[in-house]
Order: C-alpha cells, then structure tokens, then sequence
C-alpha cells in the first residue's frame, strides 16, 4: 500500500501554498470526504490534448467515483488540456462524483454550454493535482480522502491524500 499526497504544494513569499483547488459547480460538498473511490486514467501520450471517450476505458468508470487525468505535462506552459463534450456528458450519464486533472483548468472552460451540463448534477471538479504519477506505480485505482481548507466561495483549496494498492 503506498499513500500519496495528491496536493500541489510550492512557495510563495516564503511560504508554502497549496495550489490544489477545487470547483463545486452545483455541488454540495462537505468539508471533509472521505473513502472516495478512485481511478488515475493516463492520458499523457496525446498529442492535441484533447481528451475524448475514445482515450479512454469506459467500463472502468463506476458511480460517484473520482475520475482523475494524468497529462504528465503541468510544467508546460502551452499545453491545454481540454475533455471533450462527449466525455462530459458521459461522465455525467455514468454519475461519478469528482473530476481532476493535474492542470489547472483554464478560466472560462467551466462557462456555457458546458457550465449548463452540470446544473442538475452533484459533480465537482479538482484541479492542479500532484504525484499522480506515484499512484500509477502501483495501481490505477485509489481511495482519496479530500479535505477543504475553508467553506466553498471563501477559497476552494483543499488537500488530498490518496491510498493506492
């Protein structure tokens, strides 16, 4: 069993800052979760950054799980990784309960229509994820235990640390 910090941490003015955050939509989300089932679903080999329901196993996703995308590529500044329409409305159909990436999702993607896709569903999306690529040296699979640091609309940072066997 490996246990990983999935936060991303670095410095600002001396001081260490998490840069993990967290984007309720229009989900209700308590301070603390805890057991949430999980999958890393690497999509590091894309050239276009475009993910798609092609990229991706599509029966390994399961109900209220956490669905988290592996770019490799958060050091690049001109990578922009994009999920496809598609794979949003699958993943909504399919009801998992989180969405991260290890990027951070870029200001106005969550904007009409696909703001719109999620206004009755209880999803929420993580971004800026770390150390993914420790999880995937043991499984693709993984329990997280998400903490938020404040209430939602003060500062969406939270922390994640995820179990891997």
């Amino acid at each position: 069993m490996k246990i990983v910090d999935l936060s991303l941490k670095f410095r600002e003015d001396g001081l260490e800052v998490i840069g993990t955050k967290c984007d309720p939509m229009n989900a209700v989300i308590p301070k603390i979760i805890s057991d949430l089932n999980g999958i890393v679903i690497d999509v590091s080999n894309l050239i276009d950054g475009k993910i798609t329901e092609n990229d991706i196993d599509l029966s390994k996703l399961e109900e209220n799980s956490f669905i988290v995308f592996f770019t490799g590529n958060k050091e690049k500044t001109d990578f922009s990784p994009e999920i496809s329409m598609t794979l949003l409305c699958e993943l909504i159909d399919r009801k998992v309960k989180a969405i991260g990436m290890d990027f951070p999702i870029l200001q106005g993607y969550f904007e009409s229509p696909i703001k719109d896709l999620f206004s009755n569903s209880e999803i929420f999306f993580i971004e800026n994820l770390d150390n993914l690529d420790k999880i995937l040296e043991v499984s693709d699979h993984f329990v997280a235990s998400i903490y938020l640091e404040h209430d939602i609309g003060e500062d969406n940072t939270c922390r994640i640390v995820a179990r891997a066997s």
